[in-house]
């Protein structure tokens, strides 16, 4: 890789006119052209001194996931880096969605991504780390899940104390006690984005049934409310995603929601928002 003209070569193939379009703390994103093919992709280069196993397991699961077409593609990969689907959008994170019809489509394409993890996959596959900065909405307005370094099969995730991982802000209880993770746990991670992205708050003890109970307050007025208690596991919970995205339509449904025109509202938001910022920022925070 050339980091002063930004060409990159990974697995043998070449890639020009890159340019970085985010990162975080274990590596950083570019756009870049493959010069045979002239497709834009993302291009995730890892920094030198993080673990090869963030690596590897992001690579394993994004080729368990080519089944799954709102997956960014596994293109090719190196000790490093590798190369993924270029996903036209905005990072979640860098959207003020204006209602909460906007939060439950975010809330119900998501459900669907983990459906398809969870469910629809020969071995179920947890995130661990569902949170806005993961995020992404599409320039079509439908939002799809990224990031998946911290991903892991269901039947091997049995990481526990010190070995946790994923964003403290959005754990499940399983994560902050160290217990297994299951299926469940993206739920109850899923019902802490959209409490986040409603409230602007965190729920930051997953754990205790107390402040679940106090952070529902806030959402008397709102619609999701028992959507999100249901995540949280208060009553009775979600036994899978399925269950959860059925609510939420049949929530958009009965409240008139015209789910296409929200969705038409949610893309040109996008749009608003790429022209401000005057650069693509859909993996912002991603890494």
């Amino acid at each position: 890789m050339s980091d002063q003209g930004l060409a990159f070569e990974v697995g043998g193939k070449r890639y020009v006119d890159g340019e970085q379009i985010g990162g975080g703390g274990m590596a950083t994103v570019y756009s870049a052209v493959d010069i045979e093919t002239g497709e834009v992709v993302a291009i995730k280069v890892y920094r030198e001194d993080i673990d090869s196993r963030a690596l590897n397991s992001s690579i394993m699961m994004h080729k368990r996931l080519i089944i799954h077409g709102d997956i960014p593609r596994l293109h090719c990969s190196d000790d490093k880096s590798y190369v993924m689907d270029y996903v036209d959008g905005v990072n979640l994170r860098n959207l003020q969605l204006s209602d909460e019809s906007s939060v439950l489509i975010v809330g119900y394409d998501v459900a669907m991504c983990l459906l398809n993890l969870h469910e629809n996959l020969p071995d179920p596959i947890i995130h661990r780390d569902v949170k806005p900065g993961n995020i992404v909405v599409r320039h079509d307005g439908v939002s799809v899940l990224v990031d998946f370094d911290f991903a892991h099969v269901d039947v091997l995730s049995t990481f526990r104390g010190s070995e946790n991982v994923g964003t403290p802000m959005f754990w499940s209880p399983e994560q902050i006690c160290g217990r297994q993770v299951k299926p469940e746990s993206d739920i109850f991670s899923l019902g802490s984005t959209m409490y986040n992205l409603l409230t602007g708050q965190y729920l930051r003890q997953p754990h205790v049934r107390l402040a679940i109970e106090v952070a529902l307050d806030d959402l008397q007025e709102c619609r999701s409310r028992d959507i999100i208690a249901r995540c949280w596991r208060v009553g009775t919970e979600y036994r899978n995603a399925f269950f959860l995205s059925e609510d939420i339509h049949t929530a958009l449904e009965e409240s008139g929601v015209d789910i296409e025109g929200s969705r038409r509202a949610l893309a040109d938001l996008v749009k608003e928002s790429k022209h401000d910022s005057g650069a693509d920022n859909l993996y912002e925070g991603v890494g």
